[in-house]
C-alpha cells in the first residue's frame, strides 16, 4: 500500500466504529415532544480507539471523533450525515476528514421483518491520490432485508472504489447480527467480503470479521441512553497490500487490516534461501524490482532429497553427496515477506528437483552500526 490507491484502500471499508479495546458513545434521539413525531432527528457522536470500515482501519490504527445526524421522514424515508477523523497517511493532501451523505427508503413488512434501499456518498474534502489528482470520493447503493436482529445486505459502487481505476461495480456483501442478551447488553456480530472490481484490483479481496458487546446505559444512570462498546474486528487482507507508510516520508509503517490490540508493529523476518548457482542473477533482479535493499550471499554445499549425484574419475566411480549451492540471506519488514517469497519462488523456480529451499524466521532487532538506527529503519 504504497501508492495512492493502496493507502487509500487501506482506509477504505468498516460497517462498524468498533474495535479491540474501542470504546463508543451515541447520543438518543432528541424530538421536540415526547411523542415520536412524523418528522424526527437523531444525532450520535463517539470517540473510538479504532476507526474501522470494513475490517480495515481507516484512522491508521488510531482514535477517532465521529459525529452524526439522521432525519427520520414520512412514509419510511431517511436521510442524514455521519462524519469521522480519518488519517491523511490514508487520504492524501485532505482535511484527514471523511463526511457520509446517506440516504433510503425503509419498508417494514411486519415486527420483525423490513427491507431497506438507499445510497451514500463518501467524500473527502481535498483529498486527493499521490499527485494524480484522483478523488477519493465513491458513491455505493445498497439494498437489505433485516429479520429480528439479523441484518444481509448487498452494497456495490456506481462510481470507481475510492480511486482504483476500472473499480465501477466493486461489491460488498455482509451480514450483522445484533443480538440483545439483555435490555441493556447486546451481542455483536458481523462477516463481510469486499470484491473490487477492474484488471489486478483482485489483490484487494478479502473478507473481515467483527464480534463485541454494546452496553447501553438505562434511565436512571449518569449517561441515560449513552453506550460503550468493545469488539475484536479482523481481516484476511494481504499484508503487501494493506500496509501503508506515512505520508510524509518519515520511517515506519503499518498493517491496517489486522486487529489494533494485536498489532505487532514493525516486526522484521529474516528471509533465507537456497537457490541453484545459474539462478542467482534472476533471483537478485527480481528482488531488487521489489525494493530489497541488502542481501548477502554465500556459496555453500549440501543435498536434499537430490541427495547429490555420481561422478566419474579416473576411471572410477564415486558418489558426490554435497552438491554446490547458493545460499542467500536478507532481513526485511515483516510486511514485505509474503512479496519476497513469491519473487524468490517464481525467479528461482525450474520445476524440477533441487530447485532449494525458502526458510523465514524472526529478527528481535536489526542495529545499523553506523548511524544507531534500530529496527526496520535499520534494514
Amino acid at each position: 500500500m504504497r501508492n495512492g490507491f493502496m493507502n487509500k484502500f487501506k482506509m477504505t471499508l468498516i460497517a462498524s466504529s468498533v474495535v479491540a479495546a474501542l470504546t463508543g458513545f451515541s447520543m438518543p434521539a432528541v424530538y421536540a415532544d415526547d411523542a415520536a413525531p412524523a418528522v424526527s432527528v437523531s444525532g450520535s457522536a463517539a470517540v473510538v480507539s479504532d476507526y474501522r470500515f470494513r475490517g480495515i482501519s481507516q484512522s491508521y490504527k488510531n482514535p477517532a471523533v465521529q459525529v452524526g445526524v439522521n432525519l427520520a421522514l414520512p412514509v419510511g424515508l431517511y436521510a442524514g450525515f455521519w462524519g469521522s477523523s480519518v488519517s491523511g497517511n490514508l487520504y492524501n493532501n485532505g482535511a484527514s476528514l471523511e463526511t457520509d451523505w446517506f440516504g433510503g427508503y425503509v419498508y417494514k413488512l411486519n415486527d420483525d421483518l423490513s427491507f431497506d434501499v438507499g445510497g451514500l456518498y463518501y467524500w473527502y474534502p481535498g483529498a486527493s491520490i499521490g499527485t494524480s489528482g484522483v478523488k477519493y470520493n465513491t458513491f455505493e447503493l445498497h439494498v437489505a432485508a433485516t429479520y429480528k436482529w439479523l441484518t444481509a445486505k448487498y452494497n456495490v459502487t456506481t462510481t470507481d472504489f475510492f480511486g482504483a481505476t476500472d473499480s465501477k461495480g466493486s461489491a460488498y456483501y455482509q451480514l450483522d447480527g445484533n443480538y440483545p442478551l439483555t435490555d441493556t447488553v447486546t451481542l455483536n456480530a458481523h462477516v463481510g467480503h469486499q470484491k473490487v472490481k477492474g484488471a489486478g484490483n483482485n489483490v484487494f479481496d478479502y473478507t473481515d470479521w467483527l464480534l463485541g458487546a454494546t452496553y447501553t446505559f438505562p434511565a436512571g444512570t449518569f449517561a441515560p441512553g449513552w453506550a460503550v462498546g468493545l469488539a475484536y474486528v479482523d481481516t484476511n487482507a494481504k499484508k503487501d497490500f494493506y500496509t501503508i507508510s506515512p505520508a510524509s516520508g518519515a520511517s515506519g509503517s503499518k498493517f491496517i487490516g489486522g486487529p489494533t490490540g494485536f498489532d505487532k508493529g514493525n516486526s522484521m523476518k529474516l528471509v533465507t534461501a537456497i537457490i541453484k548457482p545459474f539462478k542467482l542473477d534472476d533471483v537478485r533482479e527480481a528482488l531488487s524490482l521489489i525494493g530489497v535493499k541488502g542481501i548477502t550471499m554465500t556459496e555453500v554445499k549440501g543435498f536434499g532429497r537430490q541427495k547429490g549425484h555420481t561422478e566419474l574419475y579416473r576411471g572410477a566411480e564415486y558418489v558426490v553427496d554435497f552438491l554446490p549451492k547458493v545460499k542467500l540471506e536478507m532481513v526485511v519488514d515483516d510486511s514485505t515477506v509474503d512479496s519476497v517469497i513469491d519473487a524468490i519462488t517464481k525467479a528461482a523456480s525450474t520445476g524440477k528437483i533441487g530447485d532449494g529451499k525458502i526458510f523465514v524466521s524472526t529478527i528481535e532487532e536489526a542495529i545499523r552500526i553506523r548511524t544507531g538506527e534500530t529496527g526496520p529503519e535499520a534494514l
